[in-house]
């Protein structure tokens, strides 16, 4: 992807979109069983993967990376694809968002809150939209 590559210094599980994991030290393992986003991804092609163990990920984005630190209680709306990495220790859900407007013009708008304490790893640009924003302008195949 065109964008940042962030080492994140993983102390404790963290959960990594799989787009973004680009390897980690051997120290740190990945648990590709973990099942914890599907339950309520609704179709979403949200894959997450989980951290075992201590060590360095890296993790790339498109665009920059940004992170905060959630304090307990203190809550964050993302967009389901502008999610890097989180720790394990924030809670999450993944709601929709918007009403009947947002779904017929924007199309389903799948948000994940994510509530504190934990550190948070978010792009800033948005692939998919970028595409969106694209297909007006690319040549129709004459078929």
């Amino acid at each position: 992807m065109l964008g940042d590559i962030e080492v994140i210094n993983v102390n404790e599980e963290f959960i990594v979109q799989s787009g973004a994991y680009v390897a980690s030290t051997d120290d740190l393992t990945l648990d590709t069983q973990w099942q914890g986003f599907t339950k309520g991804i609704f179709g979403s092609n949200l894959f997450m993967l989980k951290t075992l163990g201590k060590g360095d990920m890296f993790v790339n984005a498109w665009g920059s990376i940004l992170s905060m630190n959630l304090k307990s209680g203190e809550k964050m709306i993302l967009d389901n694809y502008q999610l890097v990495a989180m720790s394990a220790s924030a809670d999450y859900r993944v709601t929709k968002h918007g009403g009947l407007k947002t779904s017929i013009f924007g199309g389903e708008a799948l948000v994940i809150e994510i509530i504190g304490p934990g550190t948070v790893y978010y792009q800033t640009k948005n692939f998919t939209e970028f595409v969106r924003t694209l297909i007006p302008f690319l040549p129709k195949r004459n078929n």
